[in-house]
């Protein structure tokens, strides 16, 4: 458990950071996904950490994922993937889903045009949002993209 209220279940990715699904015990009801970055990071690293949850706070698309909180892990159970107290953590809406390439388009001709279609959506918002994106992961269809901005 992190700050005596995120319970974490499992590891869902892992780069500069670390991504994990867990439950918020102020809300029980939903999962969330909550985003480590280690506490030995560099300034420069915990920068861009800092400024990517920022960002995502300041947009508002519903194909963008949300992010609620920006912490510092005070406290956490040892046998917690390895989290350490110190890291810089925040929390954002978790969804759900597969990869475009797990995605049978065989079953439904017009899923891959609704797919292109809310990406391109999304891409739009970004660019007038004066965004430049890197990193795009389609999560799902009818989907939310976790994204890398710099402004």
């Amino acid at each position: 458990m992190i700050n005596q209220r995120y319970v974490l279940k499992k590891e869902l990715g892992r780069g500069r950071s670390r991504v994990f699904l867990c439950n918020d015990l102020e809300f029980p009801e939903i999962d969330i996904a909550l985003k480590v970055l280690s506490k030995d990071a560099g300034e420069n690293e915990r920068n861009i950490f800092r400024n990517e949850f920022f960002t995502l706070k300041k947009l508002n698309h519903p194909g963008i994922i949300k992010a609620f909180e920006f912490s510092t892990v005070m406290n956490c159970d040892p046998a917690d993937f390895d989290v350490e107290t110190g890291s810089l953590f925040f929390t954002l809406e978790y969804f759900p889903g597969n990869t475009i390439g797990d995605i049978d388009f065989s079953d439904d001709p017009t899923l891959l045009k609704e797919i292109i279609k809310q990406i391109c959506s999304t891409l739009f918002y970004l660019h007038l949002s004066d965004y430049i994106y890197f990193d795009l992961k389609l999560k799902i269809y009818f989907a939310r993209l976790m994204i890398t901005l710099q402004k």
